[in-house]
C-alpha cells in the first residue's frame, strides 16, 4: 500500500460500488478502467472475493483534483510547450 493509500484507509471511509462510483465521476466503466490503467484515476480495492470498490476519498480527491485544473470562464488556457 502506499501512504496516500494507507492514509485515506484509516480516516472514517467508505467503499464506492460501480454504480456509485459512475454516479460521483460521471465516467463510464471503461473509461474509469482507460484512465486507472494510465495511474490516472484510483485503483480499485478488492473487499471480498470477486468484489471491487474504490475508497470514496480518493475518487472525492480525483474529482477535487480536476475542478482544480479547470480554466476559469474568460481566460484563455496556458500554451503547451
Amino acid at each position: 500500500m502506499t501512504n496516500a493509500t494507507t492514509r485515506a484507509a484509516s480516516v472514517a471511509d467508505r467503499f464506492l460500488g460501480e454504480a456509485e462510483c459512475a454516479r460521483i465521476t460521471n465516467l463510464s466503466r471503461t473509461t474509469r478502467w482507460r484512465l486507472t490503467q494510465r495511474q490516472e484515476f484510483p485503483q480499485r480495492v478488492e473487499i471480498a472475493p470477486g468484489r471491487c470498490a474504490w475508497l470514496e476519498s480518493e475518487v472525492l480527491d480525483w474529482v477535487a483534483k480536476r475542478v482544480a485544473k479547470r480554466v476559469p470562464v474568460g481566460s484563455k488556457p496556458e500554451a503547451a510547450g
